[in-house]
């Protein structure tokens, strides 16, 4: 296929995606509009238009504008692209919360610049994909997380104590220094030169860091660092990882990156010392800094609490908890599961009623109360995914068929029989808050001249609670520990690849 052919497919693709993502928005909105409604009986404001205010900023943001010139806008591009002349233009940087507190910088890119980077990305890791180490796990077809976990546990099951490094860059993708990138690309890659000056170009767009800025045109130009949230950065995050994954392979120890989350066993000190030595050496021909402050550095993977060297018992490596006796849930995956259960019961069955704007239709004799259905049915969602309850037992009994689901579970099929406790301990904790938050809407709804009774734990458990026949809803409480033993079953089903890597939606 030609450049025009491919750079055409690959504008159509962006502006679909760009489309979708705005349609899925707007129904969001509407269904949260929708919900608020039910909840306080206060008819929320319809907005008038539902668009972005960047695509006011510039028009080539907006799908709805380059599909309508989708032909002048693809044979553009292409002949910028053929004769090594296209720019691209501003992007904007937003900022998006990371789980473990601060921000993450995301570059978004108008859509026709978006297609560029799609196709050279494509192009560069269709051709270049097999010189990746085996042991980088992030962004790859052939590879994810549920690997990299494997892997690992697999060195420390035939292990009796292991060496364990665990450092970490600061911001280590937003300070690699471009003329190192393409260093790297121009030695080990195959590369053109009009695709080099393409990622150039790439690297160095200017950009906005507001909306105000952006239509006021104040932009800067970058000297450092691969913007995040573009097709081309996932190529080159692997790239600036290169030369460190090759030198750790050379010490022959075990190690898994992702992205930039580096985890490194050794058999002997010697060899941890030597890969410490490298990730210095790295970061200081690359422009990065290792985190001492965060680093915990070396340590001793052991159940010698008298050993030479800092001893643990387990390491956490992307959410998991890792240790001789098996995989479990890391402390931090299992705060953000209550975080997001606890939001999710917070805003069903206590935000309204203490913002004194409840719809007391909501609750009455029979029905018993409509807002904890949506609650339960909210979890449900959260923690099976699209399975209903009916499908999930019949799976687990051996009866029905277990499908890949996306869900809480489902960045978790490698925890094995030594993370149940966790689970059950996960559900317990669900059903205490379920049941001390339903207590205080008791009272904040009695408040309001709204009478409701408690529901007991083996009621919200069961699901007996909800007696209205005409209307059959699924009200038994999700189970943590029974998605878990659902998602192993797809998993030995299905295998590893159809499961998600980490998704902070769901983790």
């Amino acid at each position: 296929m030609t450049i025009r052919g491919e750079v055409a497919l690959a504008l159509e693709r962006e502006i679909s995606k760009a489309i979708r993502r705005h349609g899925d928005a707007a129904s969001v909105a509407a269904l949260n509009r929708r919900r608020y409604e039910k909840r306080s009986g206060v008819i929320g404001a319809t907005p008038a238009t539902f668009k972005p205010a960047h695509w006011e900023a510039d028009p080539q943001f907006n799908p709805f504008f380059v599909r309508a010139r989708v032909r002048t806008f693809s044979h553009t591009l292409a002949k910028k692209v053929s004769l090594g002349t296209f720019l691209p233009r501003p992007a904007l940087v937003v900022k998006v919360p990371k789980p473990s507190g601060g921000y993450r910088e995301i570059s978004i890119s108008t859509v026709p610049d978006a297609a560029v980077s799609y196709w050279l990305g494509h192009r560069l890791i269709e051709r270049n994909s097999y010189r990746f180490s085996s042991y980088s796990y992030a962004y790859r077809a052939d590879r994810n997380a549920h690997h990299a976990i494997v892997h690992l546990m697999g060195k420390i099951r035939r292990s009796a104590r292991l060496f364990v490094l665990e450092y970490d860059f600061t911001k280590y993708f937003d300070s690699i220094r471009h003329d190192y990138l393409e260093y790297v690309l121009s030695k080990h890659f195959l590369i053109s030169d009009r695709e080099l000056r393409l990622v150039q170009a790439m690297l160095g767009a200017p950009r906005a860091h507001s909306v105000a800025s952006y239509s006021a045109g104040k932009f800067s130009v970058p000297h450092v660092g691969v913007p995040q949230g573009s097709n081309i950065s996932l190529f080159l995050a692997n790239v600036a990882c290169f030369e460190l994954d090759r030198e750790i392979e050379e010490v022959g120890v075990t190690f898994a990156r992702y992205a930039d989350d580096t985890l490194i066993l050794c058999d002997t000190y010697e060899k941890a010392d030597a890969c410490a030595k490298l990730l210095q050496a790295h970061g200081d021909r690359s422009g990065t800094q290792i985190n001492f402050e965060k680093s915990p550095g070396v340590s001793l993977l052991t159940n010698d609490a008298n050993a030479e060297v800092r001893p643990k018992r387990s390491v956490d490596y992307l959410s998991h908890n890792l240790s001789f006796g098996g995989v479990r849930l890391a402390p931090k995956a299992i705060r953000r599961m209550k975080a997001r259960a606890a939001r999710i019961i917070y805003q069903n069955l206590l935000l309204q009623p203490k913002r004194a704007a409840f719809n007391p239709a909501r609750c009455g004799l029979g029905f018993r109360d409509w807002d904890l259905v949506t609650c339960v049915n909210e979890l449900r969602r959260y923690v099976y995914g699209r399975v209903t309850e009916q499908a999930l037992s019949l799976a687990l009994s051996g009866i029905g068929p277990v499908h890949v689901t996306l869900c809480a579970m489902s960045f978790y099929p490698t925890v094995d029989e030594s993370g149940e406790a966790g689970f059950r301990a996960l559900d317990g904790w669900m059903v205490d808050i379920l049941e001390r938050a339903y207590a205080l809407r008791v009272k904040l709804l009695a408040g309001h001249g709204v009478h409701a009774t408690p529901i007991a734990a083996p009621q919200l458990i069961d699901g007996s609670w909800y007696a209205f026949p005409s209307v059959a809803v699924e009200t038994r409480l999700p189970s943590f520990w029974r998605s878990w033993r659902y998602v192993q079953r797809a998993a030995n089903v299905y295998g590893l690849d159809h499961f998600p890597g980490p998704s902070y939606d769901y983790i």
